[in-house]
């Protein structure tokens, strides 16, 4: 195997063992709250932000929730949430968009 395939191939496999212990994000309504979890396999300071709606009056009003802090080494940690008596018919509107360092 030629030089170059070996370190594509090298590159690969090492950003692939990255993604591997990186935390997951997932976000989920409950009643008037949506709630940021993670998953991680190590403890991380990590970020997260996610997209959603709710309504108000005869419209919908779009708003994001951004959370920064640790993200534990547990599986479905509730990472950040909010809540407003307001919020009405919530629905998530994008996938969480999240990152650690």
């Amino acid at each position: 195997m030629n030089l170059r395939c070996r370190i594509v191939l090298g590159s690969v496999l090492c950003a692939v063992s990255v993604c591997a212990v990186a935390a997951t994000f997932r976000a989920e309504v409950q009643g008037d709250t949506v709630v940021i979890y993670s998953t991680a396999k190590r403890m991380e300071q990590c970020s997260a932000s996610v997209m959603y709606s709710y309504k108000y009056g005869d419209d919908r009003r779009m708003a994001r929730l951004e959370c920064n802090g640790p993200a534990p080494a547990e599986k479905d940690y509730v990472f950040c949430k909010r809540t407003n008596a307001e919020y009405v018919d919530l629905k998530i509107e994008r996938g969480v968009n999240g990152g650690c360092e």
